[in-house]
């Protein structure tokens, strides 16, 4: 009675509905290698290079369920007959996972090789498996147990085709040969000669045909007879699929296309053109009508094959935030990701503004204390200068004649500094024209900050020497430099009033510089038994945050005591130019996967804040979330809703704002 109990309660679990998950809706952080359609054409499976295999709903384009299949990338993936199932293949076994709940089910074969296929069968009762060790295995999808191996051939298999009445098998391995087998009979149909080595192969629904594609060209192939009855040029040597009626081949390969051809001429039917790297995968649906891609761009697109139009595009990855900044005031947020920077209203907790551009590779940043003004160095020396309030999208001064090293806004932002190799210049916002330095003219520069309502300029040469001038007649008031060959860190307080230069000391020690900007008076000096940076004044002026490889603390500069520890979450990043309180509230320190809002007083993390070309979503330890519409939403099983649907009063509108303004209850 009691194993019947048991036998009633494990059924009873297995079958109960998957709780809600909350997914965000980003995609892969590398290229997608691999993609399955659904035999309804509902589902949509994804592999990439990033370990990762994603589900989506073909449909809505909605992310439904991420797995992380394989440490060291997916390189194969199939969705089973009956969609229940995800196959994954990595780095030497193959994977089943159940598809409604992301639970691994069971492993075939043992590490050791890596896999170019991992199949179904057409019954879905047998899997079937290649890679490094020159052979196709079969093996029982319920027990995992191995049935057969056809096999070997010469060198690693390049390339299988499995075909659609799962009688025949083909596969390309070493050189330009391939073997075409009959399953039933367990016997070599074929051993086909090519020109170059496929990578690719697919049969014709009758499995009369054989197509092989190379990085050149695809010849297409009577099986029965062993000669190729069509070739042509083109880079095909990614994927191949032929259409329903057997009448057209869609190929793609190293040109950022996929491209269909008339399998009778070989003469090109339409290119489908949108992704903006090269096409790694492809599948059809059943009745030929779609087409799925997957590209080195980190998407999967769906596309009409008649017309050659993008249905949908799956994915968009997660954006590291580059660079982040508070306001004086402490109510404006700006952050920076690769692709555009954004201007958050704290008492709303959203974003209210953006500015597209391109800050991958950007170097030094400035913001104006009212966060208006955004400059940076992009393009490794051309200045760029948002206006992140402006209505248009973008309203920005791009000098790219200008060769800048470093640069620095005025805190009013009424003009910019910037910095060049033999040389200083200055430039009024308003007008975009050059301003007159008066003479203040230093030698190759490597950083410049501007303090004392925008009456002071700090720079700093390359060979580590500091030099403080006088933006009102170009007077240079003090020049210093620090017992050190290495290159300072330099701060400036938010009232712009004080200044703290940090580097290397003798003996492994660390040395600091507290100067006035009025005057260049040294107000403190000491050193420190290990390597600290300035990172943040306090509040009042009177004290100074610093960071080191044992964490961080406050520095009262005067008494130059350290005064409070400063914890972090482990997982949180200080050395980052992240942005602080002007109260001292709160921190924002780089995360793996977002920005990690940290408590000043405590050092426990507030909240995560994570990005993506989907939009954001904040989320907090306590289970409370906020997020764009369409950065986030719940799945139940293999379904997608609203995120509003289930997320009840865990979802507080302007979230992250009532954290950071210190509302959050």
């Amino acid at each position: 009675m009691r194993m019947l109990a048991a036998v009633i309660l494990h059924a009873a679990l297995s079958t109960a509905a998957p709780a809600p998950e909350l997914v965000l809706q980003t995609g892969h952080s590398l290229p997608v290698v691999t993609v399955s359609l659904s035999r309804d054409g509902a589902l949509l499976a994804t592999g990439s290079r990033d370990g990762t295999a994603i589900l989506w709903d073909a449909a809505t384009g909605d992310k439904l369920r991420e797995i992380a299949a394989e440490p060291l990338g997916v390189s194969a993936l199939a969705l089973s007959p009956d969609g229940r199932s995800l196959l994954t293949g990595g780095a030497g076994t193959a994977k089943l996972w159940d598809a409604q709940t992301g639970a691994l089910v069971r492993k075939f074969g043992t590490p050791g090789e890596f896999l170019v296929t991992a199949a179904f069968t057409p019954d879905g009762r047998s899997i079937a498996t290649a890679g490094d060790d020159a052979s196709v295995k079969f093996w029982d999808a319920r027990t995992a147990k191995r049935l057969r191996v056809y096999g070997p051939a010469t060198g690693r298999v390049n390339a299988v085709a499995l075909s659609a009445d799962g009688k025949r098998l083909a596969y390309a391995a070493g050189g330009a040969d391939i073997w075409v087998w009959d399953l039933d009979k367990g016997t070599l149909l074929q051993q086909l000669v090519g020109e170059e080595p496929a990578t690719a192969l697919s049969f014709s629904p009758d499995a009369r045909r054989l197509a092989a594609g190379g990085r050149n060209s695809v010849r297409v192939w009577d099986v029965a007879r062993g000669i190729d009855v069509v070739s042509f040029k083109g880079s095909a040597g990614k994927a191949l699929a032929f259409t329903s009626d057997g009448k057209q081949l869609l190929s793609c390969g190293w040109n950022n296309t996929a491209r269909l051809w008339n399998a009778a001429s070989g003469l090109p039917v339409r290119s489908l053109i949108g992704h903006l790297d090269a096409v790694d995968s492809l599948a059809l649906s059943p009745g030929g009508r779609l087409a799925v891609t997957g590209s080195e761009d980190h998407t999967a697109r769906l596309w009409d094959l008649a017309s050659g139009r993008a249905l949908k595009v799956f994915g968009g990855a997660s954006l590291p935030v580059l660079y982040a900044a508070v306001s004086s005031d402490g109510r404006r947020l700006v952050t920076v990701d690769p692709q555009k920077a954004s201007l958050w209203d704290l008492e709303a907790g959203k974003p209210v503004n953006r500015s597209t551009g391109e800050w991958e590779s950007a170097g030094r940043f400035s913001v104006s204390r009212d966060a208006r003004w955004l400059a940076s160095i992009v393009n490794q020396d051309e200045v760029d200068l948002r206006d992140l309030t402006a209505d248009k999208d973008p309203y920005a001064y791009r000098w790219t004649l200008l060769k800048a090293r470093a640069l620095a806004l005025d805190p009013a932002g009424r003009f910019l500094v910037t910095a060049r190799e033999d040389s200083l210049q200055s430039w009024d916002i308003p007008s975009a024209s050059e301003r007159a330095l008066n003479g203040a003219r230093a030698e190759r520069p490597a950083w410049v900050g501007v303090g004392l309502e925008g009456r002071r300029l700090v720079t700093r040469g390359s060979d580590g020497a500091i030099e403080l001038w006088d933006l009102d007649d170009g007077r240079r008031i003090q020049r210093f430099k620090l017992e050190s060959n290495a290159p300072p860190d330099i701060l400036i307080s938010r009232d712009g009033r004080f200044m703290a230069a940090g580097a290397p000391a003798a003996g492994g020690r660390y040395s600091i510089s507290i100067r006035a900007l009025g005057d260049g008076e040294e107000l403190q000096a000491w050193t420190a038994d290990s390597a600290i940076e300035p990172f943040a004044f306090g509040p009042t002026g009177d004290s100074l945050l610093v960071l080191s490889k044992d964490g961080a603390w406050e520095w009262d500069l005067l008494t130059g005591r350290k005064k409070n520890a400063f914890s972090p979450p482990p997982e949180a990043v200080l050395e980052w130019p992240a942005a602080v309180d002007p109260a001292w509230r709160y921190l924002l320190a780089r995360r793996e996967d977002g920005v990690s809002v940290v408590s000043m007083p405590t050092g426990k993390e507030l909240a995560l804040l994570r990005l993506s070309e989907k939009g954001w979503i904040v989320t907090t330890p306590d289970g409370r979330l906020d997020a764009a519409p369409q950065a986030a939403r719940w799945t139940v099983g293999l379904k997608s809703f609203p995120l509003r649907k289930f997320a009840g009063e865990s979802l507080v509108p302007g979230l992250l704002g009532k954290i950071l303004l210190g509302d959050a209850k």
